[in-house]
This record gives C-alpha cells, sequence and structure tokens, in this order.
C-alpha cells in the first residue's frame, strides 16, 4: 500500500497517501460508526511478534500506564479496529515496523513517538514513518533504542528502551501545542 524506495523515501506524494486514506475510511465507513470508543493515547506493543520486541517491555508497560496509556496490539485487531485506534488517539507510542503504516488514518495533530533501533551504519535508518507523519500533518517524534543481539539479522533485533528517556519524552509530547 505504501512503497519505500530506499534509500530516499520521500518520493511519496503526500496527496496520494490522503486519497488512498479517505478512500479505505469510506469503504469501512459503516464499520467505523459502530466501534467503541478508543482511549486518546496508545501504545502499541509487539509483545506475541517473534522479534522486534522491546525486551523490557514490563517497565515500558508500568510507565505508559502511569502516563494514562492504553496498551493495544494491532495482531489482535482487525484493519477497522486499527483504523479507528489511529483517527480517534492524540498521542501514540509505537515501534518501528508496518503497523506504523496505520498513521495514514490519523487525526492533523495527533502525537506520534517512534520506538526505533540504533542502527550500526548511518545508511540503514528508515524515517518513512517521518515522512507520512509529516504528510498527514501529525507531530513526530523518535526515540533511538539500544540494539539487543538477538538475531543476526539487524532488522529483526530487539530493543532496549531507555525508560528514562521515555519518560522525558512522554512529558515533551504531552506539553507540547
Amino acid at each position: 500500500l505504501l512503497p519505500e524506495v530506499r534509500p530516499f523515501t520521500a518520493c511519496l506524494n503526500g496527496d496520494d497517501i490522503k486519497d488512498v486514506s479517505s478512500f479505505i475510511q469510506f469503504f469501512f465507513e459503516k464499520d467505523l460508526a459502530i466501534i467503541p470508543a478508543i482511549p486518546p493515547k496508545i501504545f502499541v506493543n509487539r509483545k506475541k511478534a517473534s522479534c522486534r520486541k522491546i525486551v523490557n517491555s514490563d517497565a515500558v508497560e508500568h510507565l505508559m500506564k502511569k502516563y494514562g496509556y492504553e496498551e493495544i496490539d494491532f495482531d489482535e485487531m482487525s484493519v477497522v479496529q486499527q483504523i479507528s485506534c489511529m483517527r480517534n488517539a492524540k498521542n501514540v507510542v509505537m515501534l518501528h515496523g508496518a503497523g506504523m503504516t496505520n498513521m495514514m488514518f490519523a487525526s492533523p495533530k495527533t502525537k506520534v513517538l517512534e520506538l526505533m533501533h540504533e542502527y550500526t551504519e548511518p545508511r540503514t535508518y528508515r524515517f518513512i514513518y517521518w515522512f507520512l507523519s509529516v504528510q498527514m500533518g501529525c507531530d513526530y517524534y523518535v526515540q533511538f533504542c539500544k540494539t539487543i543481539d538477538t538475531h543476526s539479522d539487524e532488522w529483526r533485533k530487539d530493543i532496549l528502551v531507555d525508560v528514562d528517556k521515555l519518560e522525558n519524552n512522554l512529558i515533551l509530547m504531552e506539553q507540547s501545542i
């Protein structure tokens, strides 16, 4: 749905992304009308995934609850539920990955914090979700996290989130207008 052209990902046309988003939301309009209310702050966790997980997820989950975030897992949700989550969220914290394409359904001014691996090569950073965030009018934040050597493939490694840095970033998100 959203192609990525490496190494330059800023070739996506923002109007095209918005048109696709509008079309999909129109297609699911009746289903979206009956979805129950979604909390305004969501933390999208990948706890059940086989790779690219947060190794200190208990500490991160505790902090997220402290700041009023509801933990969700897109893998356990229908497409309509995922769209509804992003349409109604005001603050979103999530790991770098395909689930972030749901930002195409976010409302303008949604605050998005991406937890991203610290890669060994600067050329391997992928900022497609920053670009998508900008195109959708969201306020984008990124926190680079220590990569844990759990897989030979750098793209599949788990991360260790600096919880103190995360708390500071949550406070910055709360304070921004």
